[in-house]
């Protein structure tokens, strides 16, 4: 377990790949459930309990279809199980990483924001699209200039959804 544990911190540094991970279907499960109820976990500081829930849902669907459709544009799917559990794990880090500043933003309320937690949102974000660069840029053997626009359109096409089906977020 701790050797998984150095693989996915080694992937967070941009050190290692998806390639290190193992190609299994039991540790893609269990970081898909482990995704699902991170994710719920920060949608419920915007959104009810029910909402929450379609909500991880809806963001687990968008993940694996766009890591399946990129790998599948670059004939790369057979790469799919270990692209798509680095970019689970990673996700679920970086969830747990800013749930307590979600949480901490809810308690503000409309009162301002200090500056030191946007800044510190404004960094995890970035450092968690930038592994999300590197992951692909791994599984697809491309350049870093087109992982980095796959990952920005990933994080557009999640944006737009979310932004259709709750259309009161953020508002």
């Amino acid at each position: 377990m701790s050797e998984l544990f150095k693989r996915f911190s080694n992937i967070c540094l941009l050190s290692g790949g998806p390639q290190d991970l193992p190609c299994s279907y039991f540790l893609f499960r269990v970081l898909l459930i482990a995704y699902l109820l991170s994710s719920m976990a920060g949608w419920s500081t915007e959104l009810e309990i029910a909402q929450a829930l379609l909500a991880a849902m809806v963001d687990g669907f968008i993940v694996l279809v766009y890591v399946y459709a990129v790998l599948q544009g670059f004939t790369k799917s057979a790469r799919f199980l270990q692209t798509a559990s680095a970019i689970l794990a990673v996700g679920i880090l970086f969830q747990l990483l800013e749930l307590p500043l979600l949480f901490f933003l809810v308690d503000q309320g409309q009162h301002a924001v200090p500056m030191e937690v946007s800044l510190l949102l404004l960094a995890l974000y970035s450092w968690n699209l930038a592994i999300y660069a590197h992951i692909l840029r791994q599984a697809l053997e491309t350049t870093t200039l087109v992982s980095f626009v796959l990952t920005i359109c990933y994080v557009f096409i999640a944006m737009t959804t979310y932004q259709l089906i709750f259309p009161d977020l953020g508002a």
